[in-house]
């Protein structure tokens, strides 16, 4: 699924908002419409900060998680909490709940919702949401909204496993059985012997759980090093997995120099496992399969999404040398798996490249549409300025998100979180208190934006 899991760069940027541009529609496109998500069944906003999480691809279930400030011992701490809203009926419903009903003690953060909003994947560190979670540390789990069942995914074969390792991102296919995540732990598969952050991928009704940040033959990613030439060479962590709609591949980003071969770099790579065939790929690679080499060390490509289909990737990089001529040193990509191309995401609507570069690059469920933030002032027709854009890969059309209904500029930045299927319908998180009326809780919310 197809959501920004970047929540603490989100909740951060929005809170510095005021230092950043506005951002606005063309001036040629259909008035756009808004919506706040981030409200209670009866339509009332709530309290604290609410950031999106993810979106059905009809756009119709929303999940976001809002945060509140609590008292703890020695000072107030923050406890999140996820909800799906239904915007059709207008209900908003609790995910963090255990079976019997109780609610999370510690919180629940949100993470993807299936494709018919039933399932929701999320993270929480508390204790009683299932027997038995003894390790103390943060888990993901599976709700099902229509008999109220939560499952732990985190979790080896048969259920056993997870004694000490701590998970934090989680994706959930389609159909909501499959449900990518990574974590630390050492006793969800037999020879789990690197001692690095792996990417697991949980069948619930099979029951099973299978590594994928592994090389085409099997090979687990290298372990640590031990004596590293810098800080950041040591580990060889596999990260921020997504999972396709469909269920046929995970995307991940990773500094393990063995999963495919002549991977020399030294940096951070995007991957791509394929389920059926076991077979990995790096997709972080110019359009004739050459790895990049110009960038920072320590940061290379990551961030990444997937299309629904498992074809398409976007990703963020550092490397300036994946398209010709050379780009800037942080923009996003998109690469076509069975087409081999790499393209840059940030392009004119006459095909030239941006001026400056981009970050948080998130695909659409159909792989047609990309969206991501920019600082170049020249990519929407009639509509300078930086902002968050929306591209259509297919038309070459550029949106920038920034008017409100009535024309409005927005107070304050966006952050986007989602496309639906439509390629025309956002998901995305602000602080400004002009995208819709009525809006006086001083804080951001989630909002949903078609134009």
């Amino acid at each position: 699924m197809h959501r920004d899991r970047r929540l603490l760069t989100a909740l951060a940027t929005l809170t510095t908002a005021a230092a950043l541009p506005v951002l606005a529609l063309p001036a040629a496109a259909a008035g756009p419409t808004f919506t706040r998500v981030s409200t209670d069944s009866a339509g009332d906003q709530l309290e604290g900060m609410s950031s999106g999480n993810d979106i059905t691809p009809d756009g119709r279930y929303v999940l976001f998680t809002t945060y509140t400030e609590i008292p703890r011992t020695p000072s107030v701490g923050i406890r999140a909490d996820a909800y799906v809203k239904d915007t059709v009926t207008g209900t908003t419903t609790p995910v963090g709940i255990a079976t019997d009903g109780e609610p999370a003690t510690d919180g629940s953060n949100g993470q993807t919702i299936s494709d018919d909003g039933r399932y929701v994947a999320f993270t929480s560190r508390s204790a009683d949401l299932v027997d038995d979670d003894t390790n103390g540390k943060d888990d993901v789990f599976r709700r099902d909204l229509v008999t109220g069942e939560t499952v732990r995914i985190s979790v080896g074969q048969n259920g056993a496993g997870n004694s000490g390792g701590g998970n934090v991102y989680a994706s959930i296919s389609g159909d909501g059985n499959l449900v990518a995540f990574d974590s630390d732990a050492t006793d969800l598969v037999n020879g789990d012997t690197n001692g690095t952050r792996d990417i697991f991928v949980r069948n619930v009704s099979a029951g099973t759980t299978q590594r994928v940040s592994v090389s085409s033959s099997g090979e687990q990613s290298e372990p640590k090093l031990a004596n590293p030439p810098q800080p950041w060479f040591a580990t060889r962590d596999n990260l921020e997995p997504q999972i396709s709609g469909d269920g046929s591949a995970v995307v991940f980003h990773s500094y393990a120099t063995n999963l495919v071969p002549g991977d020399t770099n030294n940096s951070l790579d995007v991957f791509v496992h394929t389920l059926a065939t076991g077979t990995t790929q790096r997709v972080s690679v110019t359009s004739d399969g050459s790895q990049a080499d110009t960038g920072v060390r320590a940061s290379g490509a990551s961030s990444a999404s997937i299309s629904d289909d498992g074809r398409v990737v976007a990703f963020y990089s550092v490397f300036t040398d994946l398209v010709t001529p050379a780009s800037h040193p942080n923009d996003v990509y998109v690469h076509d798996l069975e087409t081999g191309t790499t393209e840059l995401a940030v392009v004119t609507t006459d095909g030239e490249q941006g001026a400056k570069g981009a970050r948080n690059g998130i695909i659409s469920p159909s792989g047609e549409a990309v969206t991501f933030y920019s600082e170049d002032e020249n990519l929407a027709p009639g509509d300078p300025g930086p902002g968050w854009f929306v591209r259509n890969l297919k038309s070459g059309d550029v949106y920038r998100i920034a008017k409100n209904a009535d024309g409005e500029e927005l107070e304050l930045s966006v952050a986007g979180n989602a496309l639906a299927g439509d390629d025309k319908t956002l998901l995305f998180t602000s602080a400004a208190s002009n995208v819709v009326p009525g809006d006086t809780n001083d804080d951001g919310d989630a909002f949903v934006v078609k134009f």
